[in-house]
């Protein structure tokens, strides 16, 4: 299987601070369906709206400091008013630099970041290229039983 771009996570202790490429970041419902995110078809027949509760999260494709490799960052609606700020009415987010951190010692604690100008020279990638990235990664590869503690359902 062939990835198509490596999910950065924030993980709890230290700051992972980055520089986003994308022009600006994807939003979506997701759906958290036997331990993976899936994204909501936002359709009346979604197969996971019934089952389970849909979270907004913005995606982003960025590149570590410490890297020269783009990967795709998942983002929270909190932290989106100060990615907004830090771009100071700029159209594009392509070139900012954030410290992005985890607010206790949970995998899944919330997300704060705080940002630290332009870094300018930083190829955008459109946000059609991070559409695409992030329908690739987190579309339904397979049929599976979404288990719920009631009669199961086949998915897919």
């Amino acid at each position: 299987m062939r990835v198509v771009m490596p999910i950065i996570r924030v993980r709890p202790g230290s700051p992972l601070k980055v520089v986003i490429r994308s022009a600006c970041w994807y939003g979506r419902i997701t759906h958290y369906v036997n331990k993976r995110t899936v994204l909501c078809t936002e359709e009346a027949d979604c197969e996971f709206c019934g089952q389970t509760i849909g979270l907004w999260k913005g995606f982003a494709v960025v590149r570590a400091f410490s890297s020269e490799r783009l990967a795709l960052l998942s983002i929270t609606p909190p932290v989106v008013n100060t990615l907004l700020a830090g771009m100071k009415g700029r159209p594009s987010a392509a070139g900012l630099t954030v410290a992005f951190r985890r607010v206790g010692a949970r995998l899944n604690a919330p997300l704060t970041c705080e940002t630290f100008g332009y870094r300018e020279g930083e190829p955008e990638v459109s946000i059609e290229e991070t559409r695409s990235y992030v329908e690739r990664i987190f579309r339904p590869k397979r049929s599976f039983t979404l288990y719920t503690g009631m009669p199961q359902k086949k998915i897919g």
